[in-house]
């Protein structure tokens, strides 16, 4: 792994370890955690902002996740297993609520699937009613 300087970072990271500044990390150490996290900052599928993403890489490194654990608890996330350490109650509601309506949309589909294919046959019947009458 490479080490980039705070100047060298992109936006994004530069405000995530500005985040870490607000947080009593000093500019060396939040660039150093940055760095050595950057592979689980990339892997994260959601965007929040800089500030929030600090929030999160604190309270994991808090709760002792390095960065290889933490890349196996978000492989994990990305197979719909929730890391209880990490999540919030409010973000465990949304995973539920986004599992329930994912669950929906499938019901959702495959009555239309059905649907389409009842008028697929009536429309065979309608047009063989027509062709005979």
């Amino acid at each position: 792994m490479v080490a980039i300087q705070f100047d060298d970072m992109d936006l994004y990271e530069q405000g995530v370890v500005q985040g870490l500044q607000d947080r009593g990390y000093t500019i060396q150490n939040a660039t150093k955690i940055v760095n050595e996290y950057r592979a689980v900052i990339e892997h994260f599928e959601d965007y929040v902002s800089p500030c929030e993403r600090a929030r999160q890489l604190v309270n994991g490194i808090e709760k002792g996740f390095t960065p290889e654990k933490w890349l196996a608890y978000i492989n994990k996330l990305q197979c719909n297993v929730i890391p209880e350490k990490l999540v919030t109650e409010r973000e465990r509601k949304l995973i539920e609520e986004n599992h329930q309506l994912k669950k929906m949309l499938e019901q959702v589909l495959q009555k239309e699937k059905k649907c389409r294919s009842v008028l697929s046959k009536l429309n065979l019947n309608m047009d063989k009613e027509e062709s005979n009458g």
